[in-house]
C-alpha cells in the first residue's frame, strides 16, 4: 500500500517512472484540448467575443449574407445625345391693321344734320376742370368738330380753336367723346348717315 510505504519512509514518497508518465501525457492531453493561448496587450480589455446575430427570417445553418463593398472608380462616361432643333415655320410680320374712319357724307345730300340730345355746355362740369390746368389758372373756349356715327355716338372729335391750354382742349374731346349724344343725321334716301357738327365750350374758373 501507497500509505503505508509512505508512513514507513517517514514520508519521502517518490512517484515511480510510469505515474510520471501518465500524468505527464495527461498535461498534455490537457493543454490540446485548452488551444493556445492568447496573449494579452497591455492596456486593452480582454473583453469577450460573441458569435455573428442571426439574420431574421434566415434557416438555421443558413450562412450570412455577404456584404460587397463597392470599391470607388472612374464613373462610366456619360453618353450626350444631341436632339436637332425643329425648324417652324418662318415669322412674317405682318403690318398694322388699320381702319378707314367713316367719312362724313357731303352735305349736300343730307337731309337733316346731327342733333345733340343735351347742349355741349351742360356736358362740363366743374369737377371735369383739369387740375394741372386749375393750378395755372388756365381758362378759355375750345371750338371743335364731332364726327357723329349712325349709332349717334361721336366717332372724332377735332379741336378747330384752342383755349391756349392743351388740358382743356384734351379734356374737351374726351368729354365729348364719352358723354355727347346725338339723334344721327339723315341722308336723302332716309337713313342715318355719318355728318360732322361744329361745337364749343366754354371753361371758366
Amino acid at each position: 500500500m501507497v500509505s503505508a510505504a509512505s508512513s514507513a519512509d517517514g514520508g519521502n514518497f517518490q512517484p515511480s517512472a510510469a505515474r510520471v508518465a501518465g500524468m505527464t501525457r495527461l498535461a498534455f492531453l490537457l493543454l490540446l484540448l485548452a488551444g493556445p493561448a492568447r496573449a494579452v496587450e497591455p492596456g486593452i480589455a480582454n473583453t469577450p467575443t460573441f458569435p455573428p446575430s442571426p439574420v431574421m427570417g434566415a434557416s438555421p445553418g443558413t450562412p450570412p449574407p455577404r456584404v460587397i463593398n463597392a470599391i470607388p472608380g472612374n464613373p462610366p462616361p456619360i453618353q450626350v445625345i444631341t436632339v436637332p432643333s425643329i425648324q417652324g415655320p418662318p415669322y412674317i410680320a405682318y403690318p398694322p391693321m388699320s381702319f378707314p374712319k367713316a367719312q362724313p357724307t357731303p352735305a349736300s345730300r343730307l337731309v337733316r344734320s346731327p342733333q345733340p340730345r343735351r347742349p355741349a355746355q351742360v356736358l362740363v362740369t366743374a369737377e371735369d376742370y383739369p387740375a394741372s390746368a386749375r393750378a395755372m389758372g388756365a381758362q378759355g373756349v375750345v371750338a371743335f368738330v364731332l364726327t357723329v356715327g349712325v349709332d349717334g355716338r361721336v366717332a372724332d372729335c377735332t379741336v378747330t380753336r384752342s383755349s391756349g391750354a392743351a388740358p382743356l382742349d384734351f379734356a374737351t374731346c374726351r368729354l365729348m367723346r364719352s358723354r355727347a349724344r346725338f339723334t344721327p343725321a339723315m341722308d336723302h334716301t332716309g337713313n342715318p348717315a355719318v355728318a360732322t357738327i361744329a361745337q364749343q365750350v366754354e371753361w371758366k374758373l
